[in-house]
């Protein structure tokens, strides 16, 4: 009993909290319940096609029966529930926090207590020339007990042991007797190995190490995302352009009809190759614009995943949800305060100081003199029956006990002054690596608030240089109905004006583009993607909605 104190002291640990301002923990488990994506083979392009999964929504899908090729309407909310699910590099990195959480469960192990037991028979048969000395002899021993180490540092064992001894020796008393033992054990560290800072030191570095898997979880998570919907607006913004393209080109064609149909009034031979130069230029130029579009297309296909958009359908994919053309206004220092706070290499830089700082106090643990306490007890019995040497013990006949210390001073000691300046070190560079991580992300931070209003200001620019280009083209065809005759000049001007408006549209489509792709980008320098409206109801939806409810995500 006087050892049960020390036995319960320190054992109690506690596993490290699953604390988290978002879902991105249940999500995470979520995936890692699910297990792997699901694919309809191994082989061949089976290996490329997703399983079809009933619990994702059903897209709007128009298969044309001539040609097999689908259209499919998506929209952000749509596309985001997808990927957030299915996308392989998330499924991928979200086992990272499930595994190291066993890594914790590894490290509380140390603590854990463990039974031990022992059973042995020995018989020996041995010439003598003395009555004084033993021939024949035999023991049994059995041994039970339990052992533990705590956070303390001390290591506990308590055992109970019995054994049955006989031999031929006249001169003694009991022939055969025996002898049961309880023995009682502790070693306790005082400086080199104790107490709980040093002893605690791998759970805390093994919950550190969770919540640095979770947080790279959460970044791939944002980095995910903002690509999606920056490949979202990329193909709204590429379909667009192949639109304005193709309508510039039917424009050339039929003012190359319309030459060809006055060309035995006033239309020369050279008008007419002048146009066709232009009308080959913009056929070239739609075929690099519809390549660069299903290129983006295949990059948002990618990131979905599913089987209603893959890789290996023909596809068309239609945006459907409409950019914001809404101005927004954001406060520099709040977008810093808020990068400083949420930004997840940021959160990493710091728990990677947490961890070094954790290294550096065992390190100067380890580098003392080891000096421990060790103490031991024992009852003891001694009989010719089991019982009655029993009693013995239970009524403390033979108890012995013994006290002592242990001191350990390696001369020198350069291995561990070695591992303590290392640990400094480490500690040094964890600080100057979030120092300078703050600084580049207050750099991206600034970098993309100023691409966002340089969008914003451009979008009004190119609406306004669209206007006058529609203006000014509008005056031209008005100028055509009336003149008698088609100068070259004139023709020159047309197809040019032609032209000016087809690319007036496309830089408007571009900034268009380009803010709300700003926008998502500088979501992504402070950390906060998650907190956009689609990208929390996906990861809701997947995560449950028990856990949408829990956090607010119903509506």
């Amino acid at each position: 009993m006087l050892f049960l104190p020390v036995f319960l002291s320190g054992c109690m640990i506690p596993e490290a909290d699953d604390t988290s301002d978002s879902v991105i923990v249940p999500y995470q488990s979520a995936l890692v319940k699910e297990g792997p994506i699901h694919r309809q083979g191994m082989d061949g392009l089976d290996l490329l096609r997703p399983s079809e999964d009933p619990s994702l929504p059903r897209l709007n899908t128009v298969v044309d029966p001539n040609t097999g090729r689908h259209t499919i309407n998506l929209s952000i909310p749509e596309a985001l529930t997808i990927a957030l699910r299915n996308n392989p590099q998330i499924r991928v990195v979200s086992f990272d926090p499930a595994i190291a959480k066993y890594d914790m469960t590894k490290a509380l192990s140390e603590f854990d207590p463990t039974i031990f037991g022992e059973y042995s028979y020995d018989k020996q048969d041995n010439p003598t020339d003395s009555v004084y000395l033993v021939g024949q002899q035999s023991s049994r021993l059995w041994e039970m007990g339990v052992k533990q180490k705590n956070t303390l540092g001390t290591e506990f064992s308590a055992s109970y042991a019995i054994a049955r001894n006989s031999d031929d020796l006249v001169t003694r008393n009991l022939n055969t007797r025996y002898e049961p033992m309880m023995l009682f054990q502790i070693r306790q560290p005082l400086l080199r190995g104790g107490w709980e800072q040093f002893n605690k030191a791998g759970i805390n570095i093994a919950a550190l190490n969770y919540k640095i898997s979770t947080v790279s979880f959460r970044e791939a998570t944002e980095e995910m995302a903002s690509r999606l919907i920056t490949s979202y607006w990329s193909l709204q913004q590429a379909r667009e352009d192949l639109a304005v393209q193709k309508k510039l080109l039917d424009e050339t064609v039929k003012t190359l009809e319309r030459l060809e149909l006055r060309q035995e009034i006033d239309t020369t031979t050279t008008q007419i190759s002048q146009v066709v130069t232009f009308l080959q230029e913009r056929k070239a130029d739609y075929l690099t614009r519809e390549q660069r579009l299903y290129d983006i297309q295949d990059e948002l296909v990618q990131l979905l995943s599913d089987s209603q958009v893959n890789l290996i359908d023909q596809l068309d994919v239609i945006p459907t949800t409409p950019p914001n053309l809404d101005g927004v206004e954001f406060e520099e220092k709040a977008l810093l305060l808020e990068a400083m706070k949420s930004n997840p290499e940021i959160q990493q830089a710091k728990l990677e100081i947490d961890i070094a700082e954790i290294n550096l106090k065992a390190a100067e643990t380890q580098r003392l003199p080891r000096l421990d306490l060790i103490a031991s007890s024992a009852l003891k019995g001694l009989d010719e029956t089991y019982h009655s040497s029993s009693e013995q013990i239970e009524d403390f006949d033979y108890a012995s006990w013994t006290v002592g210390v242990y001191l350990e001073y390696p001369l020198g000691n350069r291995g561990r002054n070695a591992e303590l300046s290392q640990r400094r070190l480490e500690l040094s560079k964890a600080r100057t690596l979030l120092y300078n991580t703050s600084d580049t992300v207050t750099q991206d931070v600034k970098r993309r608030l100023r691409q966002l209003k340089k969008a914003q200001k451009n979008m009004e620019i190119q609406r306004e240089a669209v206007d006058a280009a529609k203006t000014y083209l509008q005056g031209l065809q008005d100028a055509e109905q009336v003149q008698p005759t088609l100068s070259f000049e004139f023709l020159f001007v047309k197809l040019q004006s032609q032209g000016s408006l087809a690319r007036a549209k496309q830089q408007e489509f571009n900034a268009i583009g380009e803010f709300n792709r700003a926008f998502v980008q500088l979501a992504r320098a402070t950390g906060t993607v998650l907190d956009i409206s689609p990208v929390q109801k996906g990861i809701g939806e997947v995560a449950g909605s028990e856990n949408q409810r829990a956090y607010g995500l119903t509506e």
